[in-house]
């Protein structure tokens, strides 16, 4: 029997077509903070760590990232 009959397909999640662009578009150290703490759960200290940066430095490239990722995607932050 062929390995891959025997291995259960993976769900993959639906993903918004316009991410993988929008996370290109990112700076390289924006696109690993984001993918680091949103995508893997890593807190921002450990991604400093990884990354020799101090955690505010973390803050900044997430919020600046994520801020890009909204307006490239259109997501609205407004709560009504």
């Amino acid at each position: 029997m062929p390995i891959a009959d025997t291995v259960e397909h993976a769900s993959i999640p639906d993903v918004e077509p316009a991410l993988i662009p929008a996370l290109a578009d990112l700076s390289e150290s924006q696109r690993i903070c984001v993918l680091l703490v949103v995508a893997f759960g890593w807190t921002r200290v450990e991604t400093g760590e990884l990354l020799g940066i101090d955690e505010s430095t973390v803050r900044t490239h997430l919020r600046r990232g994520l801020t890009h990722l909204r307006t490239a995607l259109e997501v609205s932050t407004d709560v009504h």
